[in-house]
């Protein structure tokens, strides 16, 4: 079998020669499926040149079908021959068949346009909408007992967030381990459990019931997000890393704080989470060199390419950006003090154009569970860092916070 494709406008011609059968199957789905990986939701094959189609062809046409049915796309069989039209309809899929191209398909050929930074595609929201901020910091101590500020957190359909805690299980559960890592999105929650070898848990609200947490460190953002853009690769910067995607949350919500929520495909994602409860009196003594190996686990590499991530963060700029505790600098982007938080998914594809947050992040929980969730750095030592977090394609959405001076 022989394979080409060529831009269209908007589709993607597969030309596709020669026998569609088990020996050429899993090439074939392969093939599609990385091209809508790359972005490519509008597919027609031009089936003029299929002498044959199996059973197992078939099945590898259903693959690529109900990918594209999960991202809104299109996949038509156009130009048929009289041998493969027939076996397609006998077996139930003429929806299918088209005898010839779409309307609007051009005549010639081209690459698609491409949209750089800061240019990205975005769509306004709510533009005059805000997130509140509300704060837990009971980590290393800086928060007295009886403070009012540890009772157990809600995250419901409106609250994002991220932090160090644990599911809430009753006043007399007797569960004191201080919990892990979480990242919090419209009603879903990822919890890392403090072990190496333990996997992610997560709560989702379903009528009446919302995800409790107790949270030795927290931060939740609630409101409505304001904007969304999308991003994906380009010749001049084939990934995009964390610190540009939040340069466009800047540029877009105007703000010197904001608040920010991400899905996309993973370049490498750069992280630690913790394998030890936390409780030290004090951050430095938590953090200091060697004991820090015993409680916290740092990625040895970048981590998770092509699998899909949840990534929910707050972001500041500005000269009182380092008075922030409950932000961190950036070594490689001296200007940006954040702290961002990422759950790890099996990779689906996002369908094109303006996506609904909560449905979005619904899907992703209702697929396979997450595999990590793990607190992103900076590691920008020379030489031998490992440098920022980066993803290839996705979506973020974002707004201004209101009340920054939580974070003082």
């Amino acid at each position: 079998m022989q394979l080409t494709h060529s831009k269209h406008g908007k589709y993607l011609l597969i030309q596709a020669a020669g026998r569609l059968d088990a020996s050429w199957s899993d090439l074939f789905s392969e093939t599609l499926l990385e091209h809508i990986r790359e972005g490519e939701h509008q597919v027609l094959v031009d089936a003029s040149g299929l002498k044959f189609l199996s059973s197992a062809g078939i099945r590898s046409l259903l693959i690529v079908y109900k990918e594209l049915r999960k991202v809104g796309g299109t996949f038509r069989l156009v130009r048929s021959t009289d041998f493969v039209r027939d076996t397609i309809t006998v077996t139930g899929f003429a929806e299918w068949l088209s005898p010839d191209f779409p309307k609007d398909f051009p005549a010639e050929s081209g690459e698609a346009s491409v949209v750089a930074h800061p240019d990205r595609e975005h769509y306004v929201l709510a533009g005059d909408s805000g997130l509140t901020l509300t704060r837990v910091d009971k980590l290393f101590g800086k928060i007295p007992a009886g403070s009012g500020r540890e009772k157990e957190t809600p995250f419901g359909m409106n609250d994002f967030g991220f932090g160090v805690g644990e599911a809430f299980q009753g006043e007399d559960s007797g569960d004191t381990s201080g919990g892990g890592e979480f990242v919090a999105a419209a009603g879903h929650v990822a919890l890392q459990p403090p072990d190496e070898r333990g996997r992610p848990d997560y709560l989702i609200a379903e009528k009446r019931y919302i995800p409790e947490l107790k949270c030795r460190q927290m931060l939740k953002y609630s409101g409505d997000m304001s904007y969304i853009f999308r991003f994906k690769p380009i010749d001049q910067n084939p990934v995009n890393e964390i610190s540009k995607i939040i340069d466009t949350v800047f540029g877009l919500t105007g703000a010197d704080v904001a608040g920010f929520v991400v899905l996309g495909e993973i370049e490498g994602l750069v992280g630690a989470s913790l394998v030890q409860s936390a409780g030290m009196p004090r951050r430095d003594d938590f953090l200091a060199w060697p004991d820090v190996r015993d409680r916290l686990s740092f990625c040895g590499e970048r981590s998770y390419a092509h699998e899909q991530a949840l990534v929910t963060g707050i972001a500041a700029r500005g000269d009182k950006r380092e008075d922030f505790t409950a932000l961190y600098p950036m070594p490689s982007r001296p200007d940006l003090s954040v702290h961002i938080h990422a759950a790890v998914f099996p990779y689906q594809p996002l369908p094109n154009g303006r996506l609904e947050l909560r449905s979005s992040v619904s899907r992703f929980f209702g697929g396979p569970p997450p595999r990590a969730v793990m607190h992103l750095i900076d590691d920008a030592r020379p030489a031998i860092g490992l440098g920022e977090s980066a993803l290839i394609r996705g979506a973020c959405w974002c707004g201004p916070v209101l009340n920054p001076e939580v974070l003082l």
